[in-house]
């Protein structure tokens, strides 16, 4: 009976203060949301305009330094003389096995390449 009267009259007191915690807690977390959702749209506000101004800036460099790149390539053709496509050498000065390439010119002054 003690116990059954202490539970009695302490439930009621229990029940608010658990009422009012979770009632606190849930207010903190829409209050948090709301504060969040708001700061969001505003930064949202800035940030996308900022990232058409980027977009459209960065399309625009795109197609000048393409048509700068076409422009070049035609008055380079016109310039060499109409051929689109030359035979280079990407070798470089060592060969496949790193043999070093001596052209006529190097023989005929006199440079030696070791024979």
């Amino acid at each position: 009976s003690f116990l059954l009267t202490h539970v009695l009259l302490s439930i009621l007191p229990l029940l608010v203060f658990a009422s009012f915690v979770i009632g606190t807690l849930l207010l903190a977390l829409v209050a948090a949301l709301s504060f969040s959702l708001f700061w969001i749209g505003v930064a949202l506000l800035i940030l996308i305009p900022t990232l058409c101004v980027t977009v459209s800036l960065g399309v625009v460099v795109w197609v000048w330094a393409a048509g700068t790149w076409v422009v070049t390539r035609f008055v380079w053709v016109v310039i060499a003389g109409g051929e689109k496509e030359e035979e280079v050498d990407v070798d470089g000065v060592g060969g496949v096995n790193g043999d070093v390439k001596w052209s006529s010119a190097t023989k005929e002054v006199g440079v030696g390449n070791g024979q």
